[in-house]
């Protein structure tokens, strides 16, 4: 933006100064327990790219992917290794494009791989511009407190990235729950849901998710992820995060293409007229406080009870020594979860599908709307989905605040639809 000058010297001086500052605030609370806090932001950039790639169009060799530089480390994964055709970046910062060189052991010199094309500008912008499409789109932006950083999670946004999509593409998004609280953490996710109906939730360590979504479902699983497994440098890759095995991987799912959607119900969204994120997440940064509505919807945790039959069958299989590696080097986003892993109190009461002697739990409400959900949910599982809506509705008569009970109502509704 300032070229080479001494004016671009005082700009990034400041932002450096005021990025340590800032940094400290944010990381200064849980930095000090990692042990190599740079590797480990690495590590995040691969899972991010790694979890994208674990799907079928990625398997069958995509031959478009568009990604947003910002590290150049997550479209060093699965991306490169595989990759046929090309892989589009786009990066409106030079800084961050000349920095990409002392990246290199990380990113495998992406930016001189001759599959690879380069936009130097913002992604948003070359996505409307330019009527490529492609079969993923990664999009990995800066925190959403930052001035501008609304425009690439607003509907808007994802209305022209679905549009360059191919049939079936996927569309990944990071995101994060520290320093921010629940309702943008739904307001996240209702937008995004909002044009990609059928959503996934992943969990690649503490305070992150990576949200995959399309406009159609998508074959999911370890059968599909075994097709990955294949490739020689996206297996290493998955073994050096403690991912062993494609059954493993699936400890990482949060939630599946059959609940994911549903966590968020009506509410705002946002938008390029009505920018709720630009205002709302610098207050949720100032106080500081990390989101946990994910903990009530998590399949590995109280929602065993809705996630699909396969998907707990093959959790169940895990041993405890696959389950110590996957979380071993990266927690969870779910602290339940990890309290529960770690056996310590905290953890003694919380359901979870690796203790295959702790009971499906649903999320926390006492009302006596609870009996009638919990009937709701057996016929949901038994296929009776007349009598599991009849329920559902019942429940929400009964009390029309009950968030599980909408939740459920939800996911009734997508599997009546379908049938």
């Amino acid at each position: 933006m300032f070229g080479s000058t001494i004016y671009a010297q005082t700009v990034v001086l400041a932002a450096f100064m005021g990025g340590l500052a800032i940094g400290n605030r944010v990381f200064g609370s849980w930095a000090g327990r990692l042990q190599q806090p740079v590797r480990a932001y690495g590590q995040l950039e691969i899972i991010i790219g790694i979890y994208a790639f674990c799907f079928p169009m990625f398997d069958q060799l995509a031959d478009r992917i568009f990604v947003a530089v910002g590290g150049g480390i997550a479209q060093h994964t699965g991306l490169l290794l595989a990759l046929k055709g090309t892989l589009t970046l786009a990066e409106n910062c030079e800084p961050v494009i000349r920095a990409s060189q002392w990246f290199t052991n990380w990113n495998r010199n992406v930016l001189n791989d001759p599959r690879v094309h380069l936009w130097h500008e913002d992604a948003r912008t070359v996505l409307k511009l330019d009527p490529q499409l492609y079969d993923v789109i990664i999009a990995e932006p800066s925190n959403p407190w930052t001035v501008g950083i609304g425009s690439v999670f607003s509907r808007e946004f994802y209305q022209i990235s679905a549009s360059r999509l191919k049939p079936g593409g996927i569309m990944a998004q990071w995101f994060h729950v520290y320093e921010m609280h629940d309702g943008i953490v739904e307001l996240v996710l209702r937008t995004f849901s909002s044009v990609f109906p059928y959503v996934e939730i992943w969990d690649p360590g503490d305070n992150d998710i990576v949200i995959l979504g399309s406009q159609q479902p998508w074959p999911t699983g370890p059968e599909v992820f075994r097709q990955s497994f294949g490739f020689t440098g996206v297996r290493s890759d998955l073994n050096a995060i403690g991912i062993q095995s494609p059954e493993a991987l699936l400890a990482r799912q949060l939630a599946s293409q059959r609940t994911a959607f549903a966590i968020a119900g009506d509410g705002p969204v946002q938008s390029d007229l009505f920018p709720v994120l630009e205002y709302a997440a610098p207050r949720a940064f100032y106080i500081g406080i990390n989101a946990k509505v994910l903990e009530h919807f998590d399949e590995r945790t109280r929602q065993q009870s809705v996630a699909p039959p396969v998907k707990l069958a093959i959790l169940h299989s895990l041993t405890m020594a696959d389950v110590r590696s996957v979380f071993s080097l990266y927690s969870t986003v779910n602290e339940e979860l990890g309290n529960s892993l770690l056996r310590n109190e905290a953890g003694m009461n919380v359901p979870c599908v690796f203790e295959t002697n702790a009971p499906p739990a649903m999320a926390k409400n006492t009302d006596k709307s609870d009996a009638t959900l919990s009937q709701a949910v057996s016929a949901l599982q038994t296929g009776n989905l007349k009598q599991a809506e009849q329920l559902a509705i019942l429940a929400l008569q009964q009390n029309p605040t009950n968030t599980q009970a909408q939740y459920i109502g939800r996911i009734v509704e997508r599997e009546r639809q379908s049938h």
